[in-house]
């Protein structure tokens, strides 16, 4: 089935975050939260949500969610941390190359 949703872009915004957060697209996320809505009459869950990790296991995604976070605030591009991890990385290759010489 496929269902068009007009959402404001405010909501929009958070649902592409949330689906970061938990490493998957925005329409695997949105499966999966109506797949968890609709349960059979025995009350079971859907096969999506059984397996689907659970709430106390940690995900890459989960573990990585605040320094997402907090690079999105920083206001740094991507290209702006590229560049600051290759100076970091040239300054850590300096050391070892002055070390060897000593």
């Amino acid at each position: 089935m496929t269902i068009t949703l007009l959402l404001p872009p405010e909501t929009e915004k958070k649902l592409q975050e949330r689906a970061a957060q938990m490493g998957e697209t925005v329409e695997r996320y949105l499966q999966r939260l109506v797949e968890r809505e609709i349960l059979d009459p025995n009350g079971a869950q859907s096969a999506a949500e059984s397996s689907a990790p659970r709430s106390g296991e940690n995900t890459l995604a989960k573990i990585l969610a605040p320094i997402h976070e907090d690079f999105r605030k920083s206001g740094m591009t991507e290209a702006e941390l590229q560049d600051l991890i290759e100076e970091c990385r040239e300054e850590v290759w300096q050391e070892k190359q002055t070390r060897k010489t000593l």
